[in-house]
């Protein structure tokens, strides 16, 4: 994927903001938008993530500081990013729980510090991308992680590797 990362301070009376939006030529997409802004990370969602594997809220809306640069690049025929639907349950299954476990050497997945922890005791099932954001129980967007590399990752010590 061909990414190209466009940042610029936007000046609001005394303070400025970083804004960067990310572009995948290929597609001619707009792939990520941030901006340090209050009106950005108003509801707690530092970042906009559209269509990423990543556990952050989605917001179609950009701040006053991105509008004018995403309004010009929708104007030229780029496009944002769709998420997709995620194929799976809302409630982790014996069969899927036993199959997570089994492609986990029933043992935590979680890497600390470049190497995966091995705990194999109070083993639980975590969702990457959450519920509230979409996130479904599959092969692909779980991980089985101990009960304090569970508990570190929901205080958000970490985040996934």
């Amino acid at each position: 994927m061909d990414l190209k990362l466009v940042n610029w301070k936007a000046r609001n009376k005394n303070r400025s903001y970083d804004c960067i939006i990310q572009l995948n030529m290929e597609k001619q997409e707009i792939f990520k938008m941030s901006c340090t802004c209050p009106d950005f990370t108003e509801f707690g969602h530092k970042l906009i993530t559209i269509g990423e594997n990543v556990d952050k809220k989605v917001m179609i809306k950009p701040c006053k500081h991105l509008k004018p640069a995403i309004d010009f690049l929708i104007k030229n025929d780029w496009k944002l990013k769709q998420v997709k639907e995620m194929i799976g349950t809302e409630i982790c299954s014996s069969n899927l729980r036993e199959r997570l476990l089994e492609r986990a050497n029933y043992r935590c997945e979680k890497l600390r510090g470049g190497e995966r922890c091995l705990n194999y005791e109070n083993l639980q099932i975590h969702r990457k991308i959450r519920g509230s954001n979409g996130g479904k129980y599959n092969m692909d967007n779980c991980i089985v992680v101990c009960k304090e590399c569970h508990k570190r990752e929901h205080q958000g010590e970490w985040g996934w590797i």
